[in-house]
């Protein structure tokens, strides 16, 4: 039977300044009565039960013992920090040579170039609206061809998060708008000139409005009869779920508006002694960009969260002790450094080798 002086516990340190600013590595001391060749001797036995790499360093009558503990997993923090380094230079490459274009609403076969001194552009051959069985929109599509110094390069498909990419630069579908082409005759026939805020002239026989974004509402006006029309776009704009362009009415100098038609597809409106012939079709909204580095930053992002929970979850250990001579016994620090559970892990060593030295009495 041997009794441990205070049992095992943990060793209370100052709590001055320095506390504040850096942590401390988990610690506990314990003193048994055997032989400092007898702690040496129970401690490298359990070492090498749990895989541990260690050194004996002998100065005089000390016995110290450097143990690693699953020592490759050390590694997972390193790793981890660096990939976060990558992830940062990844980032940096981005926001110093990305760009990004303004959103581009383009009719078919119009171009547009990529970037700025480049040979490259893209062109818009079709813009598809995909329906299902009910008649419900379900997707949309952009079918594109890249250009190269005017040649045709490659075709390419730009549809909601699946970007068309050529040498880095992503062309991505953001979302679409309608085009409105519209043109007015009177009951007997006459063509009627309409008109369109910003529009030069008298007016036109055939205006086209386009939506800058899916809440704007464009106005018409027809000067002959005074009548003022809004255009009002809904992505859900009919009990089938497919997109409409609602056409009202301003009246009472703006205060009320009546709704005259609900458009799915193009067609007439007949509105007493006034026919509205309307064409209706709709455009993509797409967007080119190059972000370089990205790919990098997302894998490196992602490799060092992966190390720092496998860090956390399979922590290797670096494990000090230290047994010194004393009258009766031996007075032992074991010490681990600073990491998740390290104080929960030295412990149950120091508790596993207080065991295994008292079984000898």
């Amino acid at each position: 039977f041997f009794q441990a002086e205070d049992g095992i516990r943990d060793l209370v340190r100052s709590r001055g300044l320095g506390d504040v600013y850096k942590r401390q590595a988990p610690q506990v001391d314990l003193a048994v009565p055997v032989s400092c060749d007898r702690v040496w001797e129970v401690s490298t036995g359990l070492l090498e039960e749990e895989g541990c790499d260690w050194a004996d360093v002998e100065e005089g009558d000390t016995c110290e013992i450097v143990a690693a503990c699953h020592p490759r997993r050390l590694w997972l923090r390193p790793v981890a920090y660096a990939a976060l380094l990558v992830a940062i230079a990844g980032l940096w490459v981005a926001a110093t040579w990305g760009w990004q274009g303004e959103a581009w609403q383009p009719l078919p076969l119009e171009i547009q170039a990529v970037g700025r001194d480049t040979a490259d552009a893209v062109r818009l051959d079709a813009f598809d609206l995909r329906v299902n069985a009910r008649g419900q929109l379900v997707d949309y599509r952009s079918r594109v061809t890249w250009l190269r110094e005017g040649a045709e390069l490659q075709p390419d498909l730009a549809g909601i998060g699946q970007p068309a990419r050529l040498d880095g630069v992503a062309l991505r579908q953001i979302s679409y708008a309608p085009v409105v082409r519209m043109r007015a005759e009177s009951g007997d026939g006459r063509v009627l000139l309409l008109q369109m805020p910003g529009q030069p002239g008298q007016g036109r026989e055939v205006v086209t409005a386009r939506f800058v974004s899916l809440d704007d509402q464009p106005l018409v006006f027809l000067p002959q009869r005074e009548r003022f029309f809004t255009l009002v776009f809904e992505e859900a704009g009919c009990a089938a779920g497919f997109p409409a362009v609602h056409i009202y009415e301003i009246e009472q100098g703006g205060q009320q508006r009546n709704k005259v038609a609900a458009l799915l597809d193009s067609g007439q409106v007949t509105l007493d002694d006034l026919v509205l012939d309307v064409e209706l079709s709709y455009v993509p909204v797409l967007r080119l960009d190059y972000w370089p580095g990205m790919s990098v930053a997302f894998a490196g992002a992602g490799a060092g969260l992966l190390a720092l929970v496998a860090a956390w979850l399979l922590p290797g250990r670096l494990l000090w002790l230290c047994a010194v001579p004393r009258t009766g016994g031996t007075r032992v620090e074991v010490r681990a450094w600073p990491g998740a559970r390290a104080g929960r892990y030295v412990r149950s060593f120091a508790a596993l080798l207080d065991e295994k030295v008292g079984s000898d009495d």
